[in-house]
């Protein structure tokens, strides 16, 4: 588990650091955030569709790729400022919560870990905070 928390991190932080580098109009690193969004997407769900985690419970695993795509998607929205990045974002931290109240029903029938709450939560914190600091 901390070795797929690593390679998320990684694969993540570097498309958070490129869409910095593209909100201080570095040139060219708007349109190369652009063409890494679906290779960031790509190496998420390869890093959680070869863990051992997804033969397990593969609604969570999708469920979980499907709110940090949205949340990827309404960051690199909120850089370029593209319409529709509030929306985007709504549908992020709605999702969001569904995944956090799917995963303590997990929880109270003991099928699940407590990390997978905790990293859902820290998504909200630190994309809710960029996109609001981009946004203003």
């Amino acid at each position: 588990m901390k070795d797929l928390i690593k390679k998320e991190i990684i694969i993540v932080a570097s498309f958070v650091i490129l869409c910095m580098l593209a909100y201080f109009k570095i040139p060219f690193t708007g349109v190369v955030a652009i063409f890494l969004f679906s290779l960031i997407i790509a190496s998420l769900f390869y890093i959680w569709i070869t863990n051992p985690i997804f033969k397990n419970n593969k609604l969570q695993v999708f469920l979980s790729l499907y709110y940090k795509m949205f949340f990827i998607l309404a960051l690199l929205f909120a850089i370029k400022d593209y319409p529709g990045k509030y929306l985007i974002s709504a549908v992020a931290l709605i999702g969001t919560v569904l995944y956090i109240i799917f995963n303590i029903v997990l929880i109270i029938k003991d099928k699940t870990d407590k990390s997978f709450i905790i990293i859902a939560i820290l998504y909200i914190i630190f994309f809710s905070g960029f996109i609001v600091f981009v946004g203003y």
